[in-house]
């Protein structure tokens, strides 16, 4: 898995901290917990959607593109 973050450019520095893009086949890995950090977040799937598990551990595939924010 590849994993970077861009700094955003002007303008848009003033809004946006980061793009951060993944990189890297979905399948085979663990599941990990997103841990809020208060940062509203759009996520763009340009590839295959992760998966989500819901409180009984059943997985569902995330929508092509979301907005999250805790």
């Amino acid at each position: 898995m590849e994993y970077i973050e861009v700094p955003a450019p002007p303008p848009l520095d003033a809004l946006v901290r980061c793009f951060w893009f993944r990189r890297g086949p979905v399948h085979a890995e663990a599941p990990q917990t997103v841990v809020p950090d208060g940062r509203m977040e759009v996520v763009l799937h340009l590839g295959e959607p992760f998966a989500e598990l819901n409180e009984r551990g059943t997985a569902r595939r995330q929508a092509p593109a979301l907005l999250a924010a805790c």
